[in-house]
């Protein structure tokens, strides 16, 4: 079994509680890290953002109580103990990039830089969770330092990392070039839920793992970074008409002086059957009045071009607008990959805006490197 299937992962601790009862603790997680690994510090929040992870169990671990949350804080420092207070919010997950229903109310937690934090959920009088998943959230209340952090395995579960960004509203993480699952995790209990409250109105208790020491080898990130280089498998055969830049951009990439800038983003830089497929573009815009512009996308696969919108061969654009701040350019919507599409390398996406005459490049050109297999 690989890692990446126990993406889902279950530690299980059994303890002995208040009359014999074994429960039955799991730690529920999206992420992969493990103490002394590496991980991306997420520096990019602002006030009034939220980051969220979603969690459930096996059909047959229904119901289940939530004890607790355990988060990883940091504040971009070696030995940093920045804190700060948060406001931690818990939803049922509706499926889709927003949450569900509030199942209690939202609370202040102090959350301290340098450790995993260990947030009690048991007196807030939720409900057993009898199925579906439950979303757990943490509101930046002030601008970071702290935050917090993704696990650096190259690798992002679909669908189950989330933040709420100020402007494009809740998004999925993988939205801004992401790579890693938050390193955010929830502690239930899948015994079954007992009838009537014991004495003290408490959960069964349990003994948590000692406090993680702090790892030394994260590396701060400034802001949400996709994956800093892509090298072909070695099977892969270059298309003789494309020159690779060295690297991908980690940001949008800005032309000096026209105030645009641009980043591609899609889910993956590998596809195969059932996977989500889009392509979007970000566009900035640092300018006080609108541009008018040509928004070019341009596919290159098997030794063939292609333009946006209308996919044909022949040189085509689209004449866009952009307001000031930031705008989504969908290039191709959503869609799941299908089978029998063959395998492929080295499949590219380029775009640029250029001015109405095509006379001027208005941003660096922005790359994104794919490919697809069955």
């Amino acid at each position: 079994m690989s890692r990446r299937l126990l993406s889902w992962l279950i530690v299980t601790m059994l303890v002995t509680c208040p009359a014999g009862i074994q429960a039955a603790i799991q730690e529920l997680a999206n992420d992969a890290w493990q103490p002394e690994d590496a991980a991306n510090y997420q520096a990019g929040f602002v006030t009034g953002e939220i980051m969220a992870s979603t969690f459930s169990v096996s059909t047959t671990e229904y119901p289940f109580d939530v004890m607790a949350v355990r988060v990883l804080v940091g504040d971009g420092t070696m030995g940093g103990t920045t804190s700060s207070q948060f406001l931690c919010h818990i939803w049922e997950d509706s499926g889709g990039e927003s949450p569900g229903e509030e199942l209690a109310t939202p609370f202040t937690v102090l959350l301290t830089a340098g450790a995993i934090n260990e947030i009690d959920m048991t007196g807030l009088g939720l409900d057993p969770i009898l199925s579906g998943s439950v979303r757990v959230g943490l509101e930046f209340l002030q601008d970071p330092p702290p935050s917090f952090f993704s696990d650096d395995d190259g690798f992002i579960t679909q669908h189950v990392n989330t933040l709420f960004d100020i402007n494009f509203g809740w998004r999925y993480s993988e939205f801004f070039g992401l790579t890693g699952d938050w390193i955010l995790r929830l502690l239930v209990n899948t015994t079954d839920p007992t009838p009537t409250a014991t004495s003290t109105g408490t959960l069964p208790t349990y003994t948590p793992p000692p406090t993680y020491t702090p790892f030394p080898t994260s590396t701060p990130y400034p802001t949400y970074s996709p994956l800093p280089t892509f090298t072909p498998p070695p099977s892969a055969t270059p298309l003789p008409t494309y020159t690779p830049a060295p690297t991908c951009t980690s940001c949008p990439t800005q032309q000096p002086g026209t105030g645009l800038s641009l980043l591609l983003w899609m889910p993956s830089h590998h596809f195969t059957p059932g996977q989500p497929f889009l392509v979007n573009a970000l566009v900035g815009n640092s300018n006080q009045t609108e541009i008018e512009s040509r928004f070019m996308t341009v596919l290159l696969m098997a030794g063939g071009t292609w333009f946006y919108p209308t996919w044909q061969t022949t040189i085509d654009s689209e004449l866009r607008t952009f307001a000031q701040g930031d705008t989504v350019v969908s290039i191709l919507p959503e869609f799941t990959w299908p089978s029998g599409a063959g395998s492929v390398d080295n499949v590219m996406f380029v775009a640029a805006i250029t001015s109405l005459d095509y006379q001027q490049i208005l941003t660096t050109p922005d790359i994104w490197i794919w490919s697809f297999s069955e």
